[in-house]
């Protein structure tokens, strides 16, 4: 059936090559990052969603909460390597019913070779949860 193990190398390499870049896309927008409280207001959880679509680059700053709160959160989002530029700010209050999530910040960037650093932080009473992520890059 394989009488010339020569054949199947080049055909062999391009499925290894390729996966590898598959695997490569999926690390540059790996799922999201999550991070918990562990205070009095356990748990609060922040999520980093990040994606790619039509040539941009979509970063959204989730909060969810067990209990019932009331917080602010701040969402950065800056170039940290490749093309273009970006600083972006976005910050405010939020109010949560127990058991809900919300969106409380999104960027969408272009997706030119750039690589993002995006921070959301998180305030319920004092406490201070934060979430980080970097996205991008070639691919």
């Amino acid at each position: 059936m394989f009488d010339n193990p020569r054949r199947l190398t080049a055909p062999v390499a391009a499925l290894v090559l390729s996966a590898g870049a598959i695997g490569a896309a999926a690390f540059a927008f790996a799922g999201p990052v999550e991070s918990a409280s562990k205070g009095a207001h356990a748990p609060v959880r922040c999520v980093i969603n990040a994606g790619a679509s039509g040539g941009m680059i979509s970063l959204e700053g989730l909060v969810a909460a067990d209990a019932a709160i009331v917080g602010s959160y701040q969402f950065r989002v800056k170039n940290a390597g490749g093309g273009g530029s970006a600083n972006i700010s976005q910050g405010g209050d939020f109010a949560l019913a127990a058991g809900e999530q919300a969106t409380v910040g999104q960027v969408m960037l272009g997706q030119n070779g750039a690589v993002y650093d995006a921070r959301l932080t998180v305030t319920v009473d004092g406490e201070t949860i934060e979430c980080a992520e970097r996205v991008g890059g070639a691919i």
